[in-house]
């Protein structure tokens, strides 16, 4: 089972310090016997009365927790044996404005083959800035103080999908991010993941460019990529009347060929629908 693979993987940790709050968005199994397979006093077994989604079921993890530090896995992520140890270590280790270590990771493909995912740019002095632009941070390898979200607020319940994102982008106005390079996470890719839902994408990325807009319009490159990228998810989920707005703005902020091309695009969908 999946979920015992990825509760055995924080189980199983060098640092041993730790409470495991696992959290059951209302699934149509209930798990809480498997969990007393395990005899770790350390499980805590919390199930949702209904379905909440994936930001809701984080928030109540991080509401119950005892500790001054949060990590995150998913029920399909396998953490290194020594992930939380070599986080703490860089941790403690760093300075008090540090408040999120986090580590490139493997993604395992439905194919079976592999992927590394890791910063582009690996700037720590403009961490915020990359935030803005696009999201490197995988949530199973953040650690992460407790006082981050009390300051910066909790994942937004609202947001259908890339809530991870919009919370490292509000955490890094006010806290310093450590960056190790290594492999601590093996991520298996899901049929399930809520961020390959393109109408739920679209909508997400509209709300995340609204929620920023101040800091991003002064970027007219910056500006232009949200309207591509949002206009990108509304041609996948057949919207072409809003792609063509969206790829439009996109146009006026930064011209690019590509762009162009997108736009034309739309209208001719659009002018094929109309027939």
């Amino acid at each position: 089972m999946l979920l015992q693979r990825s509760v055995q993987s924080v189980l199983f940790q060098s640092y041993s310090n730790l409470e495991v709050l696992v959290i059951d968005d209302a699934s149509t199994l209930d798990y809480s016997d498997v969990f007393k397979e395990f005899e770790d006093t350390r499980i805590r077994y919390i199930r949702h009365k209904q379905n909440k989604g994936p930001a809701a079921s984080r928030n109540t993890g991080i509401r119950l927790a005892q500790g001054a530090y949060i990590a995150f896995n998913d029920d399909d992520d396998v953490w290194d044996r020594e992930k939380l140890e070599k986080q703490m270590h860089r941790m403690q280790a760093s300075e008090d404005n540090v408040g999120l270590v986090f580590s490139k990771y493997k993604k395992i493909l439905k194919d079976g083959s592999e992927k590394e995912i890791l910063p582009a740019n690996q700037d720590i002095s403009h961490w915020h800035r990359l935030l803005l632009e696009y999201c490197f941070i995988g949530t199973p390898t953040v650690l992460m103080k407790k006082e981050c979200i009390e300051k910066s607020g909790a994942f937004d319940e609202n947001l259908p999908c890339l809530e991870d994102w919009d919370l490292w982008i509000r955490v890094s106005k006010y806290y310093s991010f450590v960056y190790i390079p290594e492999n601590l996470v093996y991520a298996y890719e899901s049929i399930n993941n809520v961020n390959s839902n393109k109408a739920n994408n679209a909508l997400a990325l509209e709300a995340i460019l609204n929620k920023y807009i101040d800091e991003i319009s002064l970027d007219k490159k910056l500006l232009s990529l949200y309207y591509w990228r949002i206009g990108v998810a509304n041609q996948g989920i057949l919207n072409y009347k809003k792609s063509f707005s969206l790829f439009s703005k996109s146009a006026r902020c930064n011209f690019r060929f590509k762009t162009i091309y997108r736009i034309f695009l739309a209208i001719l969908k659009l002018c094929t629908i109309k027939r």
